[in-house]
């Protein structure tokens, strides 16, 4: 099943990972990945259920625009996982599906 999983929030992010800024321009991305069955978070690879706490730890804003990606084999259950963890932290969750 092909899906591109899109959550939106209202504002940009601006959040020091490992000493760099993220482009406020750019929704900030955490790409699900159905080979390794985990979350990559600017390539630092994470457990999908501790998407939402990194991000907190990161500081990034409960109003930034966050987007989750699936890969083709994503499967509902680790992209799920993803969004229990946003919802947890305090994220706002808007789902869009996109398949082919």
């Amino acid at each position: 099943m092909r899906f591109l999983v899109a959550s939106t929030f209202l504002s940009t992010v601006v959040a020091g990972l490992c000493s760099a800024q993220i482009n406020p321009k750019h929704p900030f991305l955490v790409e699900v990945c159905s080979a390794r069955n985990l979350c990559l978070i600017a390539s630092a690879e994470i457990p999908c259920g501790e998407v939402g706490s990194r991000l907190r730890a990161l500081n990034v804003p409960l109003d930034a625009d966050i987007h989750v990606r699936g890969d083709t084999g994503a499967s509902y259950a680790l992209v799920s996982s993803a969004f229990e963890s946003l919802k947890k932290a305090g994220y706002t969750i808007k789902t869009a599906y996109v398949t082919r």
